[in-house]
């Protein structure tokens, strides 16, 4: 992560050094995108050190703007800002704590049914486990794959995690602070001569994030998917 993250900063540092000496192209435009993500979530109970986990995936729609300034000197070698303005709500999860039996869903898609009160929970009681991703934004390079009409997208991705849980204990989890990768390939077709469009598909990965609550029980997940994205955009 820490050679990805000196790659693109070092291309943006560039890109500030060809722009007083060469032609740039300027672009931006509107995003589309469908993700499908597969996720590896744990928590890890407070009285007893136990940690257990469980697999699940969530799919979702949602907009971005992206600019980005192309280099001619730079065999067209382009760096840029893609950001997501609105929050990804994800789906909420519920479990219904009874005596000494969670019975339960997360997110629609993992089913959970375990002996034992998690993380020291009173017995009794609803609990609703809900978030949000908000300020999604990836910093990219793109490099053109000779005369294919292909770019190649590396990137790092960046993102908060927002809780909004309704906990049985009164307890709440403190947000968390997302970093990972991206990898993808787009093509451009020429509407106009300052009009495009752009098809693309990606690979994002995060790397594991923690959610502490105040009462001390641990939870986070490592997650991953891959992405469609159709965009509209200018030139000039």
């Amino acid at each position: 992560m820490n050679k990805l993250k000196t790659l693109v900063a070092s291309a943006f540092i560039a890109t500030l050094s060809f722009t007083t000496v060469s032609s740039v192209e300027v672009r931006g435009g509107l995003t589309g995108q469908a993700a499908v993500y597969a996720a590896t979530a744990f928590e890890k109970q407070k009285d007893n050190g136990k940690t257990r986990s469980t697999d699940g995936f969530a799919a979702f729609n949602y907009m971005s703007i992206f600019g980005e300034v192309a280099l001619e000197q730079a065999f067209g070698i382009s760096v840029g800002v893609e950001y997501t303005p609105d929050g990804i709500n994800l789906d909420a999860a519920d479990r219904i704590i009874n005596g000494s039996v969670i019975d339960g869903s997360i997110g629609g898609a993992l089913n959970v049914s375990t002996e034992g009160e998690l993380g020291g929970d009173a017995a009794g009681g609803l609990q609703i486990i809900d978030a949000k991703i908000k300020d999604l934004v990836l910093f990219y390079v793109g490099v053109p794959l000779f005369d294919t009409g292909l770019t190649a997208k590396v990137g790092l991705q960046q993102a908060t995690m927002i809780t909004q849980e309704t906990l049985a204990t009164g307890a709440s989890y403190s947000d968390a602070e997302m970093e990972g990768y991206s990898l993808g390939l787009y093509y451009d077709r020429e509407i106009t001569s300052n009009l495009f469009v752009r098809l693309e598909s990606s690979y994002t990965v995060f790397e594991k994030f923690t959610l502490l609550s105040a009462t001390g029980t641990k939870v986070g997940a490592e997650l991953g998917g891959i992405a469609g994205k159709a965009s509209i955009g200018f030139k000039f």
